[in-house]
């Protein structure tokens, strides 16, 4: 039926508060972003202006930048450590490729992650007065 209300299970596609919980997964540290394309587009600068003989650099700083994204991960938004490691290679693998084009991606994760922490919902401060815990 095409007005069949969704189960209440279901989340709806058009809630706004739906972006940000579905978002809040796969964040990623705005300013390791920014750090990130500067690094690579000087690693891109480097392997420009040494005819591609210093490629093995962008893979070396691929590996090198795996442990500190997975720790300012786990300690900025909590992740467990298999997600904030899985985001450090994701993030490395980006760098290693030996072109600047990957940390156009990688700016635009962070964008995005900026932009829903902004746009979402803040619980109120609520105190607890009865002693029981209020959600």
């Amino acid at each position: 039926m095409p007005n069949e209300q969704p189960h209440a299970g279901t989340p709806n596609p058009h809630d706004p508060n739906t972006f940000a919980e579905a978002s809040a997964t796969f964040t990623l540290h705005p300013l390791v972003a920014l750090v990130l394309f500067g690094l690579d587009h000087m690693l891109g600068a480097l392997e420009l202006v040494s005819f591609g003989w210093l490629i093995f650099l962008s893979f070396l700083f691929g590996i090198l930048v795996i442990g500190p994204v997975a720790v300012i991960q786990r300690r900025a938004y909590g992740d467990d450590r298999l997600l904030a490691v899985a985001k450090g290679c994701i993030v490395g693998l980006l760098l290693a490729v030996p072109s600047p084009l990957g940390s156009y991606l990688t700016g635009m994760w962070g964008i995005a992650t900026f932009l829903a922490k902004k746009s979402g919902t803040r619980k109120p401060d609520v105190i607890n007065t009865n002693g029981f815990e209020v959600k």
